[in-house]
């Protein structure tokens, strides 16, 4: 089955779906300096793309857009032709110890309101939010849209909850070497409709991070409800009650790499999916120039029916984190006659 490519890939600064400081021109290397590898991959000071990074000034606005054209190769292809993934707009106001973040997305020419969530740092180790903004279940669905490894997220986001509002408090615990975050968080499953009556979704994380570009990350929620709560909703139900995600990630020394997997369940029915991917980003002596190859192995299981992805691609960075070329090969060999597609894909962004 065809997946149309919602979220692209690559490392991009500019983009964090967690509101993210964008890479600065005065931290590129001079003109007659070649850069070091350090400064190709990650700058020394920014976080994996897993952990939400602190604000870096009292305004940051970002603008970034996906574009591509897809090709099909064989008969079982569903589509083809060019495409708009993404167009993302964004900002964060930032003043003492509160933050406000906004982000409108016109992904497939439909605007929406994406995020609009208030946090506040009481202390360097509480941090509490609320608007509406991701669900942090799954750590994949977490990392922001610029910094995926390939053109769309994987088949196992179909299991987790997506973006709704809430509210929730994260307490961080350890030394910076080895910082442990625990979160519990409470969402509206109407979203934007908090209609009395559709329950509520309950969620706890761990997310243990290290200096040494090791993360691993479980999480749990659960939709608290009564049986009419269904018929509350104004649109359909809820597909899970109760999800469990966990994840190891490691991001250090250009490698990025990602295993996840997602248990959902609702009654005596029970899905699972997950990915394990992995890229290694390097110069290539020209410039700014580098290259990320990556691969990764998706597979979905619902209702007895197993869906099993295989995808290799090439993101080019010709510029620091603004521009990104990627080409990706993607495989679907459960079907009758497997089917092979061809992105070419370009994000552009400030």
């Amino acid at each position: 089955m065809w997946r149309p490519p919602l979220r692209r890939s690559g490392l991009a600064l500019l983009g964090m779906a967690l509101a993210g400081p964008a890479a600065h021109a005065s931290e590129a290397p001079a003109p007659d300096t070649p850069p070091s590898e350090d400064t190709m991959m990650e700058d020394v000071d920014t976080p994996p793309r897993w952990v939400e990074p602190p604000p870096s000034q009292p305004l940051d606005l970002h603008a970034w857009a996906e574009a591509g054209y897809l090709v099909p190769v064989g008969d079982s292809a569903e589509a083809r032709g060019a495409y708009l993934s993404l167009a993302r707009l964004q900002g964060q106001l930032h003043e003492s110890d509160f933050d406000a973040f906004l982000q409108v997305g016109a992904d497939h020419g439909d605007l929406d309101l994406l995020d609009a969530r208030i946090s506040w740092r009481p202390t360097d180790r509480v941090v509490l939010r609320a608007g509406r903004f991701k669900a942090p279940v799954s750590a994949e669905y977490l990392i922001p849209a610029p910094r995926l490894l390939f053109v769309h997220r994987s088949l196992h986001m179909a299991l987790v909850p997506k973006r709704s509002l809430g509210a929730e408090a994260e307490v961080h615990l350890g030394p910076e070497s080895a910082d442990v975050a625990l979160s519990a968080g409470i969402f509206d499953p109407a979203d934007y409709a908090l209609v009395p009556g559709s329950g509520e979704l309950v969620t706890a994380r761990a997310l243990l991070h290290t200096g040494s570009g090791f993360g691993a990350h479980l999480a749990g929620a659960a939709w608290i409800h009564d049986d009419t709560a269904a018929d509350a909703l104004p649109y359909e139900a809820p597909d899970y009650e109760r999800h469990l995600v966990a994840a190891l990630l490691f991001e250090e020394h250009g490698v990025t790499a990602v295993v996840e997997g997602a248990l959902a369940t609702m009654g005596d029915e029970a899905a699972a999916g997950g990915v394990a991917s992995v890229g290694y980003r390097f110069p290539v002596g020209h410039k700014e120039l580098s290259l990320e190859p990556a691969t990764a192995l998706e597979v979905l299981n619902v209702a007895g029916h197993t869906e099993t992805v295989g995808q290799v691609a090439l993101n080019v960075h010709p510029h620091d984190w603004n521009l990104v070329q990627t080409l990706e090969w993607e495989v679907q060999p459960n079907q009758a006659r497997p089917s092979h597609l061809l992105y070419v894909q370009l994000q552009a962004g400030l």
